[in-house]
């Protein structure tokens, strides 16, 4: 079982895009990884307005701009693992695996800001229609 675990994160650490199916178990993972390691900076939207940065810390990029929302899976990736600009390397304390988890739930969060209405299902376009 342990030669499995490592192949499975060298599997995981050399992926240039996520290597597991998006589904709601992996999105689920994500969600919860999120919102214990990136919560705090990131805001619950991940427009950067969490709540250390609401005390003083400075403020990390929105995920909901073009650059990010652009970037490749694999970038999101390297930042999680060894940090970026004031943000501390996680890679000691999120394994692989997770990271791609919050990867995935990171370009949900994206996708649910900056969804096109027209490929939403008629009964979810018509309750945002109704909305004032």
């Amino acid at each position: 079982a342990g030669t499995d675990l490592v192949r499975r994160d060298a599997q995981a650490e050399d992926a240039q895009t996520n290597p597991y199916p998006v589904d709601m178990a992996l999105l689920k993972r994500g969600h919860d990884r999120y919102m214990i390691y990136c919560m705090p900076c990131h805001s619950p939207a991940g427009d950067g307005d969490g709540l250390v940065v609401r005390r003083g810390f400075p403020a990390p990029p929105t995920y909901h701009q073009d650059r990010l929302r652009n970037a490749p899976d694999r970038h999101i990736y390297d930042v999680i693992r060894n940090g970026y600009g004031v943000m501390a390397p996680y890679g000691d304390r999120v394994e692989p695996a997770d990271r791609w988890a919050i990867v995935a739930f990171v370009r949900a969060l994206q996708l649910s800001q900056h969804a096109d209405a027209a490929s939403l299902p008629p009964d979810v376009r018509a309750h945002l229609g109704a909305q004032p």
